[in-house]
């Protein structure tokens, strides 16, 4: 499977991101089976003497975690956290930007491709905020990790725990940065001058640091360009 994706990544395919996305998906949902089997099913088991079986539930439960450890292995090397943004250069000239609204009422899922694309809004633990651009959208996530614990927030800018293939992307000092922003409530800086599905992966990396599921984030759009040059 590595040598595919190593393949499929020179190929710049579209299908490419969207393979990413299913095992991100695929591994994700391993996670939380693993956790459930292992925080109420062993123990309802045990309480019910029956040892064999939950046994044999941990067995299966340390396959399901080795196949979990595969898909981050795949992951580690292709998901790419600093693609340098092209928005700018490439939504312009829009004429008419009715045509290329969207229902900002639809959730979306940090699963998606969201290139071409722009936000309104995210929900994070059932909290919403506006957000009108990516770079907004990532700011706005750092601050709120942030406030919810500032300690472990100042431990990744402080290891520099978060890098891209080309650089760091969050430190104590902007050196190195193409566009750095300051962080509001911890020391150090983040980089901004990000693509959105980089930004999206940014996200993803921060929410597994805090462990937050995947499914308590949700994005809201309000416009879609894909087709703007068709």
């Amino acid at each position: 499977m590595e040598e595919i994706l190593k393949f499929l990544e020179k190929t710049k395919i579209n299908k490419y991101e969207e393979l990413l996305s299913c095992l991100e998906l695929e591994r994700d949902t391993l996670q939380e089976i693993s956790k459930e089997l292992s925080n109420e099913y062993v123990k309802q088991l045990l309480e019910n003497k029956k040892f064999e079986e939950a046994k044999d539930t941990i067995e299966y439960i340390e396959k399901i975690d080795k196949k979990v450890e595969e898909i981050d292995k795949l992951l580690e090397n292709t998901l790419v956290l600093d693609e340098d943004t092209k928005e700018d250069t490439e939504i312009t000239n829009v004429k008419d930007y009715e045509k290329y609204k969207v229902d900002e009422t639809e959730k979306h899922n940090l699963y998606e491709i969201f290139r071409n694309k722009r936000p309104c809004a995210f929900v994070i633990e059932n909290q919403r905020i506006e957000a009108n651009s990516w770079k907004e959208m990532l700011i706005d996530t750092c601050n709120y990790l942030s406030k919810k614990d500032n300690k472990l927030f100042q431990k990744i800018v402080d290891e520099e725990r978060i890098k891209g293939k080309k650089r760091v992307l969050f430190s104590l000092s902007s050196n190195g940065m193409f566009k750095a922003e300051k962080l509001s409530y911890v020391e150090g800086y983040v980089e901004t001058n990000l693509s959105a599905d980089s930004i999206k992966n940014l996200i993803k990396r921060l929410l597994k640091e805090f462990d937050i599921s995947v499914v308590k984030y949700w994005v809201y759009l309000r416009a879609d360009y894909t087709n703007m040059n068709e």
